[in-house]
């Protein structure tokens, strides 16, 4: 299985990503409402003290209504970016 394919299954079991693509209701993702959300600790970071925190979740890209299928593109993007992601911490 490549890093590509892990991802997809990983995400497809419920994993928690750096990257994903959801729907927005940013007024410049006008394709659909389609962005490509970064989440910098998914799942947020456990404390020596116990306590969950979170970061800030944004979205780093919309799509826009060039693509014929915006959630296609997103999706494929998130998988691609994810892929990155995993490589430069060191987990792929």
């Amino acid at each position: 299985m490549n890093a590509l394919e892990r991802v997809r299954s990983d995400r497809n079991n419920g994993r928690k990503m750096y990257w994903t693509a959801e729907r927005t209701a940013h007024k410049g993702a006008s394709a659909d409402g389609w962005a490509i959300i970064h989440d910098p600790t998914p799942g947020g970071k456990r404390g020596e003290d116990g306590r969950t925190s979170y970061s800030l979740r944004f979205p780093a890209l919309l799509i826009c209504d060039i693509v014929s299928d915006p959630e296609d593109v997103a999706k494929e993007l998130a998988d691609y970016l994810e892929v990155g992601e995993r490589i430069s911490r060191g987990e792929e």
